[in-house]
């Protein structure tokens, strides 16, 4: 059964937090939205969001996103996550949701 970003929304919400600002996580690195690791990805992840935020700006603390940017920026995360799962394992969407399945975050 093929899984989606939202079914792993909450678990994720859980695991990473939601904040629209950037922090620090536990090992030191900007983040921001559900466990956005902010130098790990390319600033277009950010800059092409709705509304277009600027990437310098989120990253510095200057400009927080909005709730529907975390959204979108989440669902574009998880599913680049789902397709280098998918590439890596050519039978992901047959195996059972949950155990391992889950641990699909690369960032």
């Amino acid at each position: 059964m093929p899984i989606n970003p939202s079914q792993l929304k909450r678990l994720e919400i859980l695991n990473e937090g939601f904040k629209t600002s950037v922090f620090n996580d536990p090992v030191g690195i900007p983040t921001v939205g559900i466990g956005h690791n902010l130098p790990g990805n390319s600033p277009d992840s950010i800059t092409d969001l709705p509304g277009n935020p600027s990437y310098d700006d989120v990253l510095n603390g200057k400009t927080p996103l909005t709730n529907d940017q975390v959204d979108a920026l989440y669902e574009n995360d998880m599913n680049a996550a789902i397709a280098n799962a998918q590439v890596l394992f050519p039978n992901w969407d047959s195996l059972p949701i949950g155990g391992s399945r889950l641990r699909i975050r690369g960032n």
